[in-house]
């Protein structure tokens, strides 16, 4: 009989419940026996959907359920790095939502913790495993289209979060454009040397107020030579886009799901077609995929597919694309 896997879950707001739904709904080697929730209510209604799980206003209080060895961390990113040490501390394996920390000096303490207590920790980048791009970073792995040599992304929300997201998500930069970094330095096989961003305020004007930018452009040199170039933009106005293209020196692969049917209608007027609404249904398999690894590492002993140092350096990225944006200048990295 396959090893059930007694999990845990921090934070039970939009993506807390995806990951609830996924681990007990289609993951069978998992089981959710507890949630916790500063929202009492919400940890309670979560709880409630799923049976015998128990729920807890307080994270920390939760970690000292002897039955559970892993926990899925889902919080506002100003929590994250408590919830990995606390985690690591009682020896749970540990799902953390990107980013670490929103500083370098709270991502290091949080690993050094992880590394200490020999718990296992990955990360939330969901497009890893996303089908399409997962099968495209195979090809490329293959050799067939050579040497990558450029990486172009571009993301674009349907609409802008509220301003209480903008005051914590760190920023344009570590929030969004930093799935497409992990992507870039997954896909192009190196290291960033050198950051260059330029961003814009243009829809909306009260992110100003933190500091913020709603449309930006970023610029990625890699040590092995290589360029990355990544569009980042909050309001589409018209569903959910994100594409990547891997330009080597042999061919190109272009990932993109814009359209939520794979076909048009062409009629003498218009053009019609379903847009992709959100990044939850563009993901939803990706999700999905990225818990099953999660468990499934806990199972076998093995190292994730997005491990904290994967973190850490995307981090980096992200932040250099930050102070560069301010500052106007190209920022080099070590």
């Amino acid at each position: 009989m396959s090893k059930i896997v007694n999990i845990g879950i921090i934070g039970a707001g939009r993506i807390g419940q995806i990951h609830a739904e996924n681990l007990c709904t289609r993951i069978k080697e998992a089981r959710v026996v507890a949630v916790a929730d500063k929202e009492e209510t919400r940890a309670q209604v979560v709880a409630g959907k799923y049976g015998k799980v128990k729920w807890y206003k307080d994270f920390e209080k939760m970690l000292k359920q002897e039955d559970i060895e892993a926990v899925v961390i889902c919080t506002d990113t100003s929590v994250h790095k408590k919830a990995i040490i606390e985690s690591a501390k009682k020896g749970k394996h540990i799902f953390c939502e990107k980013p670490i920390a929103l500083t370098l000096e709270e991502t290091d303490e949080a690993l050094s913790v992880v590394e200490g207590e020999g718990v296992l920790l990955q990360v939330g980048f969901m497009r890893r495993f996303d089908p399409a791009l997962f099968s495209a970073k195979k090809e490329v792995d293959k050799g067939c289209i050579g040497k990558p040599i450029l990486f172009k992304a571009i993301s674009r929300d349907p609409q802008g979060p509220p301003l209480e997201y903008v005051r914590v998500s760190g920023g344009l930069f570590v929030d969004s454009s930093i799935h497409d970094i992990d992507l870039a330095r997954w896909f192009m096989g190196s290291e960033v040397e050198k950051v260059y961003a330029e961003g814009k305020t243009l829809i909306y004007p009260e992110y100003k107020e933190y500091g913020d930018v709603d449309v930006a452009v970023t610029t990625l040199s890699f040590k092995n030579g290589g360029i990355g170039s990544i569009e980042n933009l909050r309001k589409s106005g018209y569903g959910y886009d994100t594409r990547v293209e891997i330009v080597g020196s042999k061919g190109a692969l272009s990932i993109g799901f814009l359209r939520h049917r794979g076909f048009f209608t062409l009629k003498k007027l218009k053009v019609n077609y379903d847009v992709v609404p959100s990044w939850q249904e563009r993901f939803k398999e990706a999700f999905v995929r990225e818990m099953q690894h999660f468990v499934d590492c806990i199972i076998n002993h093995t190292s994730p597919l997005v491990t904290g140092i994967d973190a850490k350096k995307s981090l980096q990225i992200a932040l250099a694309a930050t102070k560069s944006c301010k500052e106007g200048v190209p920022i080099p990295l070590g």
